[in-house]
Parts: structure tokens; C-alpha cells; sequence
């Protein structure tokens, strides 16, 4: 059976501050709009190790795909999916 689509994009702190974050944002909105699909979006603290755990908390959750905006801090270890 295949998993359940249950999108989420997480920016790293605000939104409005970072014109990449807002531009991504503007497009999760057309997606829903236009699709009516749902896609949940969540904004971050900017601390490295805490930006890991809460990917690690919103895919254990069942979110999939995960749009990660500004993870490539993550540490390659923290990367692979086990």
C-alpha cells in the first residue's frame, strides 16, 4: 500500500523575513488553491541541532514530502533515511 500523501514544508524562522521562504510560501498557497490539496507548513527555530529534530519529529509524524527550506546545515548522518 502506498503511503499516504500528507505534504509539509518547514521554514527555518520567519517567513516574511527571507524573500526565498516567502516565494515558497506563495506557491504552497497556489498549490492548495488551484488543487485543493492539503499542505501543512510550519516555521522552525534556526538552531541547527533542534531543525533536525523537528525533521525527525514531523516525518515520524507521517508527513511525506518534506520541503526543507534552508536543511542543508543538517549533518550528512542526519540525512539518510533509516
Amino acid at each position: 500500500m502506498a503511503e499516504e500523501f500528507n505534504p509539509l514544508a518547514m521554514h527555518e524562522g520567519n517567513i516574511e523575513d527571507n524573500p526565498f521562504s516567502t516565494t515558497i510560501h506563495q506557491g504552497v498557497e497556489r498549490v492548495i488553491k488551484e488543487t485543493e490539496l492539503c499542505c501543512k507548513e510550519i516555521i522552525v527555530d534556526t538552531n541547527q541541532k533542534q531543525y533536525a529534530s523537528n525533521v525527525e519529529a514531523v516525518a515520524n509524524q507521517g508527513y511525506s514530502p518534506l520541503v526543507l527550506l534552508h536543511g542543508s546545515h543538517i549533518p550528512e548522518q542526519e540525512k539518510r533515511i533509516q
